[in-house]
């Protein structure tokens, strides 16, 4: 019979991750914190809507079939929400705190509703759980781990993919006589961009440009078209490294 105690903590847990998550706690912090929301708690709280029976000769069985369980919510969650909605941290957190609670609740309806007698096989005096010294430097090893592997995953993820999602073109501006240039900035992300223009003609580099592009929106403006080599580039505000760049050399 699921335990009052973990029909409790289960989605109290499950809803301070969810917290944490919409607090953008840092990476290595929030790996360790919020691992048990991927592989643990949702697939525990569908053990206990189940009412899985303890067995006592073979007290791991559950936390085993938790973890498959959880594994296999996240997965299918995951697809569910890339095809549906888009998936990101905030839906893919949403999702594993909402499957948690309500099927939480599920169970707590069906431990009050229908409560089990005790097992027949359950011993008088039950073995207890002896965690050894060895045992609990195992476990904290391989939460570690997780947290570690977590975490340099997101960081080498933003590294590689921390810039905005723009389209910087350099064209002649057809109707607008005097051969000008039209220079425009295209954001194709879905939400607004923050990013540093700088023009640069023949050796003199202007001052950097502050723009703020709205989603799916396009800033432009002429630039005169002469002999010498007009470059434009973008940045990240704050950074010098520019991430996209573009050319005209003048006829």
């Amino acid at each position: 019979m699921p335990e009052r105690r973990d029909l409790v903590l289960t989605p109290a847990y499950a809803i301070i991750a969810g917290l944490l998550v919409l607090l953008s706690v840092p990476a290595p912090v929030g790996a360790i914190l919020l691992a048990p929301l991927v592989l643990f708690a949702p697939g525990y709280a569908l053990v206990l809507a189940l009412e899985i029976p303890r067995e006592y000769a073979r007290p791991g069985r559950r936390y085993i079939l938790a973890v498959t369980l959880s594994m296999a919510s996240v997965a299918l969650g995951g697809l569910v929400l890339n095809a549906l909605f888009g998936l990101t941290q905030t839906s893919w957190a949403l999702w594993l705190v909402g499957l948690t609670c309500g099927v939480s609740l599920i169970a707590a309806v069906r431990h009050r509703s229908m409560p089990r007698p005790v097992p027949a096989d359950r011993p008088r005096t039950g073995p207890r759980l002896r965690i050894t010294w060895a045992v609990a430097a195992a476990g904290a090893v391989t939460v570690a781990a997780v947290g570690g592997a977590a975490a340099l995953t997101e960081v080498s993820a933003h590294r590689a993919y921390d810039k905005p999602v723009t389209q910087l073109s350099l064209l002649p501006a057809p109707g607008t006589g005097n051969g000008q240039l039209r220079l425009a900035v295209t954001n194709l992300s879905g939400h607004a961009e923050r990013v540093t223009l700088t023009v640069t003609r023949g050796a003199r580099t202007g001052p950097g440009i502050s723009l703020v592009i709205g989603a799916s929106r396009t800033w432009s403006r002429l630039e005169p078209s002469s002999t010498q080599t007009l470059t434009a580039a973008l940045t990240r505000p704050g950074r010098s490294q520019p991430f996209s760049e573009v050319a005209w050399t003048g006829a």
